[in-house]
């Protein structure tokens, strides 16, 4: 069932105060009471007096109509409990300089950020997340449904998303991103003011009822001093979360190439560290693969594209439809309406 409400009722009434203040002078007019302006008026249109009260009523109405439109009506629906099939995914992507290298066509990011946004665009019934990270991990978009959003996002990340040129925030802190990460999952959601959660005990988990994935795109090696991404696993495996990580580099070592204030600089960079990676997965039950190029980086998509899916209950929100619009139709109609009537007054009186 469909209520209509108001986002704006401060609106409605400042019209409604209006309407009161136009319906007692009108009621002065026409009875007599004390009002020299009123007085006059009601003399010079004495013979046109009920094209005269329709008129008023057809302004009354249209202020009234006018208010009613600025106030937003909308239609909300009801809240309904759904079962959805699908996985829970956290998206966590490497977004340190070095996604730049361009062993990728163009280069690495944006090979890496185009395949996602395939993946993303195929999902129908998965929940997402995405956390970016660099020196520190970043919560991009929260856990959702909606993949138009999804995709927005990462088509308009770069990797200046996160200002690496601090120096706290430079560097590939694989383990601080798992963990943001683990704790996502195990709170089901995360609040903007905290974006690394407490994972819930065994006992207050219970047997989730559908399976939960962190896919870790990465082209580095874990900086020192922050979390050790091996610990972090293992923590993720005591959840029954299983971690996908994927390498991206094709090549042993390879250039990095940037402009700066002095010209353009070459920066060689080194490989990923795949011994972790193949840790992490093996720990978590799951799979390193390496990504050398588009086609290896779409086949691993494809693969986890094909896991199991289990249903979940999930509480759907109707979106506040608008409904301004029968409103607008009904006050052209008073406005065409009091036109005509104030056309036949004004040849009345003449």
């Amino acid at each position: 069932m469909n209520n209509l409400v108001f986002l704006s009722p401060r609106r409605m009434i400042i019209g409604i105060c209006m309407l009161i203040r136009y319906i007692f002078r009108f009621v002065i007019r026409w009875h007599g009471l004390p009002n020299t302006f009123a007085s006059q008026l009601q003399k010079i249109v004495k013979k046109s007096h009920r094209l005269s009260r329709v008129r008023h009523i057809l302004v009354g109405w249209s202020i009234g109509l006018f208010f009613l439109i600025l106030s937003w009506p909308h239609l909300e629906g009801d809240t309904q409990d759904v079962t959805k099939t699908g996985i829970d995914i956290v998206l966590v992507l490497d977004l340190s300089k070095s996604m730049l290298a361009d062993d990728f066509t163009p280069n690495r990011f944006a090979v890496a950020k185009q395949v996602l946004i395939d993946f993303v665009d195929e999902l129908e019934t998965d929940r997402l997340w995405l956390v970016v990270f660099a020196g520190k991990p970043f919560t991009s978009v929260p856990l959702t449904f909606d993949y138009e959003f999804v995709m927005e996002i990462i088509q308009e990340m770069t990797t200046d998303t996160i200002n690496q040129w601090l120096r706290a925030l430079q560097g590939t802190a694989i383990g601080d991103a798992l963990l943001s990460a683990v704790g996502v999952l195990e709170k089901g959601r995360a609040s903007e003011d905290d974006p690394h959660p407490q994972p819930l005990s065994q006992k207050e988990r219970g047997d989730l009822p559908r399976e939960q994935i962190i896919v870790l795109l990465t082209d580095g090696e874990s900086t020192p001093g922050t979390l050790d991404p091996i610990v972090v696993s293992q923590l993720a495996a005591e959840q029954e979360i299983s971690v996908y990580t994927v390498g991206i580099w094709s090549l042993e070592w390879w250039f990095l190439t940037y402009q700066t204030p002095f010209g353009i600089q070459k920066q060689q960079i080194a490989g990923i560290d795949e011994t972790t990676l193949q840790k992490i997965s093996e720990i978590t039950n799951a799979n390193y693969r390496r990504a050398t190029d588009e086609q290896t980086f779409r086949k691993i998509f494809d693969e986890i594209s094909q896991l199991s899916k289990s249903e979940i209950s999930v509480s759907q929100y109707t979106t506040h439809t608008p409904y301004w619009k029968p409103f607008a139709w009904g006050l052209l109609v008073l406005l065409l309406l009091l036109g005509v009537v104030e056309s036949m007054w004004r040849v009345d009186r003449g």
